[in-house]
């Protein structure tokens, strides 16, 4: 092979290398506390999509993310009681996962963590989005901060 060939071979490469994105997830150790929800967005798979964002709605949540690795979170719907999930939650690079008690299901958000927010999206759901027929598949995303 001769020199050219070689050399725009090594120059794709360093520039593929180069664009590979090296953006890490927040750290567990940079979570753990009490995070209040500015947005707490159920979003339809409907075309368009329907979108409920319980704070917006006068409601709130909030997510406790221990250093023991368990999580409460807890939602209050405008004018509802307010309920609670329990259970235990891990962070991977740019994910969070958290496993609810009893085991069955889990959410896995994309998370990411910047000047104080903490952003978790695209974990599926269930909501009511018509309000009669009962939950609906979805996704729900959150925007919190401490």
């Amino acid at each position: 092979m001769s020199v050219r060939p070689l050399l725009i071979v090594l120059l794709g490469a360093v520039a593929f290398a180069s664009c590979k994105d090296d953006t890490t997830g927040p750290q567990p150790s940079e979570i753990n506390g009490l995070w209040h929800a500015t947005k707490a967005e159920y979003v339809s798979r409907d075309s368009p999509p329907i979108r409920v964002d319980i704070v917006a709605a006068g409601g709130s949540a909030t997510l406790d993310l221990q250093a023991n690795q368990h999580f409460a979170y807890t939602e209050t719907r405008n004018g509802e009681a307010p309920f609670t999930v329990f259970g235990t939650w891990e962070s991977d690079v740019d994910e969070m996962h958290l496993y609810p008690d009893p085991p069955g299901h889990y959410w896995i958000f994309q998370a990411s963590l910047a000047n104080g927010t903490l952003t978790l999206t695209g974990a599926s759901a269930a909501y009511d989005f018509d309000g009669i027929s009962g939950p609906d598949p979805g996704s729900l995303d959150l925007t919190l901060v401490r």
